[in-house]
C-alpha cells in the first residue's frame, strides 16, 4: 500500500513538472499616441496558446496581435495575460499615454467673392519646392458640401497647400507668394484654416498649371495679397 501511495505521489510530481508556465510579453508601436490613432501590439509571449488583452479603458481583445484605437485621453495600463495549454498564466504590462487628436480643418473660399468651393482636391506638401513640383504629397482629400476638408493625425509643422477644382485653384496665389499657401499645424488640437482660390472662367483655366505634373512657370515671390490663409477660432 505504501508503495502504491509513493508511486502515486511520484507520478503527480512528474506530471506537474511537465506543465510549462508561459512567459507573457509584448511590444507596442508607440507609447505616446493620439485618440483615434491605430496602435499596433506585437505579442512576444512564450509557451502560450491563448491570450487576453485588457486595454485599461474597459475594452478587451483575444487576438494574438491586436490593433486598437483609444478613444479617450489619459494614461492606460495595457495588460496581456498569456495562457498555456495547461491553463497556467502569466501577465505583462505597458503604460500608453493618449493625447487629444490633431485635427486640421481647411475651409476653401473664392478669393474675391468668398463663396465656398465644394469638390476641390486639397493636398498638403511639406516644403514649397514640393508644392511647386507636386512632389511627395503628405495627404490629400476633397472639400465637402460646406467647402471644408478635414485631416486627422497630421504631424506638427508647416505645410504648403495645393487646391484644385475644375474652375478654381490657388496656383497663382502660391506663385505670387509662398505665404499665400502656407499653414502651420499645432499638435493635439483642432486647427481651423481658411484658404483662398482664384476663379477661372470656362476656357480660361490657369495656364501655369498645365497638366499638373510640374508647374511650368516659376516666378519670384512678390507682395502678398490682402487676403492670406487665416487661422480660425473654434466655436
Amino acid at each position: 500500500m505504501k508503495k502504491i501511495a509513493f508511486f502515486s505521489i511520484l507520478a503527480a510530481i512528474l506530471i506537474s513538472g511537465c506543465r510549462v508556465k508561459p512567459e507573457a510579453g509584448f511590444t507596442v508601436s508607440n507609447l505616446l499616441v493620439e485618440a483615434g490613432e491605430d496602435v499596433y501590439f506585437t505579442n512576444t509571449s512564450l509557451d502560450a496558446v491563448s491570450y487576453e488583452w485588457d486595454f485599461g479603458d474597459g475594452f478587451m481583445s483575444y487576438e494574438r496581435n491586436p490593433v486598437y484605437r483609444f478613444l479617450s485621453t489619459g494614461t492606460f495600463t495595457v495588460t496581456l495575460k498569456a495562457i498555456s495549454k495547461d491553463n497556467l498564466t502569466d501577465r505583462a504590462f505597458i503604460d500608453i499615454t493618449v493625447l487629444p487628436t490633431t485635427v486640421l480643418n481647411i475651409l476653401v473660399l473664392e478669393y474675391w467673392d468668398e463663396y465656398i468651393i465644394t469638390g476641390a482636391e486639397v493636398t498638403l506638401y511639406s516644403t514649397y519646392d514640393d508644392w511647386l513640383d507636386f512632389a511627395d504629397p503628405v495627404i490629400s482629400g476633397f472639400t465637402n458640401s460646406v467647402g471644408e476638408v478635414e485631416f486627422y493625425h497630421v504631424a506638427e509643422g508647416n505645410y504648403y497647400v495645393d487646391i484644385y477644382e475644375d474652375l478654381h485653384d490657388n496656383e497663382l496665389l502660391g506663385l505670387e507668394d509662398p505665404l499665400n499657401v502656407k499653414i502651420y499645424v499645432t499638435p493635439n488640437e483642432l486647427n481651423l484654416w481658411t484658404m483662398y482660390v482664384d476663379y477661372y472662367p470656362p476656357g480660361k483655366k490657369s495656364v501655369v498649371k498645365g497638366e499638373r505634373k510640374v508647374r511650368s512657370v516659376r516666378i519670384e515671390p512678390g507682395q502678398p495679397r490682402e487676403k492670406m490663409p487665416v487661422k480660425r477660432e473654434a466655436q
